[in-house]
């Protein structure tokens, strides 16, 4: 049997076209070391670029540990990997971020950044929403940020889940 995320991608052919649209954001932010928190709220653009891949633009609000409201911007390129639920993510400058194999609806990709450690979780929800942990660890950093998605056009609906 096709489970739930398989279907929502084969739905749209690949990662990449499921992403593809506008999304809200909110992000949780944790520094267990100082026990400082905060948050974003914003919008979430996968915008096709000129050579096939998708330009991840995030633009909000953070909050930060009491201070004023500021905003916050974040950019990321995702390129289609070797499967259709696959997918490379890089940073602006073109350095390699993470793989991401969503064939079973999550995967837990590594990303070394010494001396620290970034440690993921993403998870396709349902037809309209996924979301992810950061956890990082290292000499200087000990962060969890919780980011949800969740899908603002109607357009881009997949489906309330996999045929009979």
């Amino acid at each position: 049997m096709t489970s739930f995320a398989q279907y929502r991608l084969t739905a749209t052919g690949t990662l990449l076209g499921y992403l593809d649209g506008s999304w809200s954001v909110d992000r949780t932010l944790q520094d267990l070391s100082s026990g400082l928190s905060g948050t974003f709220s914003g919008i979430a653009t996968f915008a096709p670029d000129d050579d096939g891949a998708l330009l991840h633009s995030e633009r909000g609000t953070l909050v930060w540990a009491g201070y004023s409201p500021a905003p916050a911007t974040r950019e990321l390129l995702w390129r289609a990997a070797g499967s259709a639920p696959s997918a490379e993510v890089f940073f602006p400058d073109g350095r390699y971020f993470h793989g991401l194999d969503l064939t079973t609806g999550e995967d837990s990709p590594v990303h070394q950044c010494a001396p620290d450690v970034y440690r993921g979780h993403f998870v396709l929800v349902d037809a309209e929403s996924w979301r992810y942990t950061w956890r990082v660890s290292g000499p200087a950093k000990d962060l969890v940020l919780e980011t949800r998605l969740r899908r603002m056009n109607e357009t881009k609906s997949w489906g309330s889940g996999p045929p009979a």
